[in-house]
């Protein structure tokens, strides 16, 4: 889970979606919670769900898809 919540981290930092201060403490608050960065951060409602999605997609330059609107 560590390596993932890194780089889940660098992702939304280099979008800007986090500043890297934050985003240290998150990861941090994510270790200690035994906790995904992702849970950490829509939890704390900071980013939803779907932002965190669209963030990740983008960096492997793929579309993000919405299943809920998929029938």
């Amino acid at each position: 889970m560590g390596a993932l919540n890194k780089k889940l981290k660098t992702i939304l930092v280099r979008a800007g979606a986090l500043a890297p201060e934050k985003a240290e403490e998150y990861l941090q608050t994510a270790a200690t919670e035994k906790l995904t960065l992702t849970r950490v951060l829509v939890k704390s409602g900071v980013l939803e769900g779907k932002e965190i999605l669209g963030h990740v997609a983008r960096a492997a330059n793929m579309t993000p898809v919405d299943l809920e609107r998929v029938s």
